[in-house]
């Protein structure tokens, strides 16, 4: 099974993060793409 890199809106909710569980293996770690991370 493919896995599937989650993109996050700069407007989504801090919720919007995948758990760390779903992790890909390669590249080790990536969770997602996009997002905000400014304060």
């Amino acid at each position: 099974m493919a896995e599937q890199l989650h993109w996050i809106s700069a407007s989504d909710p801090p919720d919007a993060f995948p758990e760390a569980g779903q992790a890909m293996a390669d590249p080790p770690g990536l969770l997602a793409v996009g997002g905000d991370l400014s304060i």
